[in-house]
């Protein structure tokens, strides 16, 4: 149940998520750790592609740029943890942890006639890839994915939460 109505920018969020081919539709998200140096928002970004487009030249080594974004399209949302969310427009709370917490949300896919595209390996490969960074090695804490069958409305709602009162194109990270 939502508690409010979405603003413009949530609405195309959701219009662009739905927009992914549904037929491969794939979810990860990661969460960076709170013990070790995290990565920086624009390293998140560099990495994720990195990871997509290492999985490409390994399965089709010969593409061009061009084939190496059409491959996989994906939608990433980042978002900070709930504490720091809050804190930007609460001044009662208490907050002096300098975490923001920063962990994404990947939705990921391809067009039907690219079917043999392993997410599995795909996903591993983007696991890898945030992790090369020698000094930032065990930056991600928790890592998962599933297959989406089905994308459900309060499942895209939840995933626009931060930027009802905050619209924000640099926490969205996309090639569709």
């Amino acid at each position: 149940m939502r508690l409010y109505e979405l603003n413009n920018f949530q609405n195309t969020m959701k219009v662009k998520i739905k927009s992914l081919p549904k037929k491969h539709l794939h979810y990860l998200t990661a969460q960076q750790s709170n013990k070790h140096l995290n990565l920086t928002l624009n390293e998140l970004k560099k990495l994720i592609r990195k990871g997509i487009r290492q999985y490409i030249q390994q399965v089709q080594p010969n593409s061009s740029i061009d084939l190496k974004n059409s491959l996989v399209k994906f939608y990433c949302v980042f978002e900070t943890k709930k504490s720091f969310s809050l804190s930007l427009y609460n001044t009662d709370l208490n907050f002096d942890d300098p975490n923001m917490g920063i962990h994404f949300h990947l939705f990921l896919s391809c067009p039907d006639s690219y079917n043999w595209i392993s997410f599995e390996s795909l996903i591993h490969n983007i696991f890898e890839s945030l992790t090369s960074i020698k000094h930032k090695k065990r930056c991600i804490s928790k890592y998962g994915y599933f297959k989406i069958d089905v994308l459900e409305d309060d499942f895209l709602n939840y995933h626009t939460k931060q930027f009802y009162k905050n619209p924000s194109l640099g926490m969205i990270y996309s090639n569709i």
